[in-house]
């Protein structure tokens, strides 16, 4: 569905995106996970057509996206990170212009994003302006998919919203994908990005890490260590000290750090009891997502990274 070659992007002298490439297979959801400023919303303006000023390759369904903008609008539809719907017009208003601008009838619209519309229903006469976050985003995806597009694009759709709307909006996702749609989504919740087929990292325009959540989990190529049992600031500045430590940083009320396969957790113990943590307690678990992530930032030129 997506080809992207060595895709890179630059702000006068500023490289915002450095080689990228990737694909998006039919029917697959590929998440796209990096820090604020990592450059995934200007990777969605340039494969949304809305950015044609970069070097590289990028087709959608075998189309050249900057030779054919109006054919590869044709088949995306598009949710932006900021609310970009008509704040004066109704809920329902909303839906029937961008049905009608792709010469659709609003009452498919209202079929294809079912799931999402039964919570709108309710409040088809409000003008969008006033609707909660979540109901935005529902809103937003409803619009996008007025004209039944092959490829989904939403930028960090769940930012910012309840948990129960951010819940029904991937139950949506999944439904849409079972249909036979591609979807590329962005996130900042990694456990969202688990739910994905595969999971694109990026860290500075850069692309780090590439495939499916179970095996990027898996190659996770360190010890981890959590400590607890006093408070984290000065636990996290003394273990950062521990020779052969590659990270530390903060997950709530725990210090996380990481090791090669030399160091044991009893050398860990003795550390920290001679840096006046006697009773710390220190338990070895496996990596998630998140952990994977923090060592490539880490890694990458992200440094220890409190989070």
């Amino acid at each position: 569905m997506i080809e992207a070659r060595h895709i890179s992007k630059h702000f006068r002298s500023r490289q915002v995106l450095c080689d990228l490439n990737f694909s998006v297979e039919k029917g697959e959801i590929l998440c796209l996970v990096g820090a604020n400023g990592a450059g995934k919303s200007t990777l969605f303006n340039i494969i949304a057509t809305l950015d044609d000023e970069y070097e590289g390759l990028l087709q959608i369904r075998g189309v050249n996206v900057r030779e054919n903008k109006r054919q590869v609008r044709e088949i995306i539809g598009y949710v932006p990170g900021r609310f970009s719907l008509y704040g004066e017009l109704t809920v329902a208003e909303n839906l029937s212009f961008f049905a009608s601008a792709y010469g659709c009838n609003p009452y498919e619209a209202h079929q294809r994003s079912s799931g999402l519309w039964r919570h709108l229903e309710a409040s088809s006469r409000k003008q969008a302006k006033y609707l909660s976050g979540g109901m935005k985003q529902k809103l937003g995806v409803c619009c996008a998919l007025a004209h039944d597009p092959h490829l989904l694009l939403l930028d960090e759709p769940t930012t910012g919203i309840d948990p129960f709307s951010r819940h029904l909006l991937w139950e949506e996702l999944r439904s849409l994908q079972k249909s036979g749609m591609t979807i590329l989504v962005s996130t900042h919740y990694l456990e969202e990005a688990a739910i994905a087929d595969r999971v694109l990292f990026i860290h500075e325009g850069r692309q780090l890490k590439l495939g499916p959540p179970d095996k990027i989990v898996a190659s996770y190529p360190r010890q981890l260590f959590t400590l607890g049992g006093y408070p984290v600031q000065p636990l996290f500045h003394s273990m950062k000290e521990l020779p052969g430590v590659i990270n530390c940083y903060i997950r709530g009320e725990h210090v996380y750090i990481t090791v090669d396969e030399n160091i044991l957790l009893e050398t860990i113990g003795v550390f920290a009891a001679g840096k006046g943590f006697e009773k710390v307690e220190i338990a070895q678990l496996p990596a998630d997502m998140e952990d994977v992530f923090i060592d490539c930032l880490a890694t990458n030129g992200g440094g220890s990274i409190s989070c």
